[in-house]
């Protein structure tokens, strides 16, 4: 299914679910509005830095949500199967957006417990999903366990150091202890989709870090990953980044591609 035709089937089942005078459905809106076409462009970004082909490749996408990625993922030729411990909201949106589309599979899962065999996936892609996981270390070693040596991982999440918190448009909300943060959140009218805070935000040391801790080999960052390319603002990131400069702790989002390796 198309975005144009799955936007309005989005809309109302926010609307069923959470409400229209949620606090943060316009953001809620917004944000899947803008992410089509972003995921589109950053996917195939990732794609031409694999060290094998997506086409044909099993992937795994963890945290699908309602399926953009998946989609996108497939119509690049890949095995997706996409999943997400929301079944009645996410799972059941990304059923319907890829009824029409090579998807593999969708799964209700926990991260921390992957319900996949052992190195029976090339790639685990993960896009804006591990702040959501509240053991990091855990996730990434269920990724690892999950891909096939020679295979790869792909993890965006917004960045810790970042002072404006995204899931709830909040200043220094990520820098927060959880029960301050909740705290803050509840205080200011932002609680999300549910009545706790329920954000476990990472650095990029942090991720990064915790991707070599379970073995990974780092291949590519932030400034290898931009999608959009062509811009000025991309080229000074790039050659910002070739002075050894640590851009990444400064941007927005953390992105990161890396390689397990063969054996």
């Amino acid at each position: 299914m198309d975005r144009a035709a799955f936007l309005p089937i989005l809309e109302q089942r926010v609307a069923e679910v959470y409400g229209r005078d949620h606090p943060y459905y316009r953001n809620w809106s917004a944000y899947f509005r803008l992410r089509g076409d972003r995921l589109e462009k950053l996917i195939a970004c990732v794609a031409q830095r694999l060290p094998f082909p997506i086409g044909g490749a099993t992937v795994l996408d963890i945290g699908c949500g309602t399926g953009s990625a998946t989609v996108e993922l497939a119509r690049l030729g890949a095995c997706v199967v996409g999943l997400d411990m929301d079944e009645l909201f996410c799972l059941d949106l990304a059923k319907r957006r890829t009824s029409d589309e090579p998807v593999l599979a969708l799964l209700k899962g926990d991260a921390l417990e992957l319900p996949i065999p052992d190195e029976s996936v090339d790639f685990c892609f993960s896009f804006n999903a591990i702040e959501h996981f509240p053991d990091h270390g855990r996730a990434i070693a269920e990724m690892y366990r999950v891909t096939r040596p020679g295979g790869g991982v792909y993890v965006e999440t917004p960045n810790r150091t970042w002072p404006w918190e995204a899931h709830t448009q909040l200043l220094f909300a990520g820098w927060l202890p959880p029960p301050l943060a909740n705290l803050y959140v509840k205080l200011r009218g932002r609680r999300r989709w549910s009545d706790h805070w329920d954000v476990h935000p990472i650095s990029y040391y942090g991720l990064r870090h915790g991707l070599e801790r379970a073995g990974f080999e780092i291949i590519a960052d932030f400034a290898d990953l931009i999608d959009y390319n062509t811009s000025r603002l991309a080229n000074i990131i790039r050659a910002t980044s070739r002075r050894g400069i640590p851009i990444q702790v400064l941007m927005q989002n953390v992105k990161l591609l890396a390689r397990k390796p063969e054996l």
